[in-house]
């Protein structure tokens, strides 16, 4: 099940909308929840920021080729006096523990508002 979400949340960053993952894993759209929230334990809040943090530096980043994401080059970048770095491991262990902070159904909702189409070819 995780595995065709992945799909999903790269499909999500590839066509530009970190910003919205971001604003549903912060609580600032019609996709969070105050429940997912809630729930997380120590180490799912420190993903889900970790998460945050990487998606912050991908919109940063405007030298990123976000067709070829996740197989890219990371450096860090200055926005705003600020050094901005990459937590693509942080991110991948986000997906790996099944996306805490946001429900599967929100995710799914937020990717198919986005028009995203499952390609049942590629998810099992």
């Amino acid at each position: 099940m995780y595995e065709s979400l992945i799909y999903v949340v790269t499909w999500l960053v590839r066509n530009g909308y970190s910003k919205d993952i971001i604003e549903a894993l912060s609580g600032e759209n019609s996709y969070s929840s105050i429940v997912e929230y809630e729930k997380l334990d120590v180490h799912s809040r420190h993903l889900r920021h970790m998460s945050i943090l990487h998606l912050e530096y991908l919109l940063a980043n405007k030298d990123i080729d976000l067709n070829e994401y996740p197989n890219i080059k990371l450096q860090a970048v200055t926005l705003n006096n600020k050094v901005i770095s990459s937590f693509l491991d942080h991110f991948n262990a986000w997906n790996l523990a099944g996306f805490p902070g946001i429900s599967i159904d929100q995710l799914n909702r937020l990717a198919s508002d986005k028009g995203y189409k499952p390609n049942l070819k590629t998810i099992e």
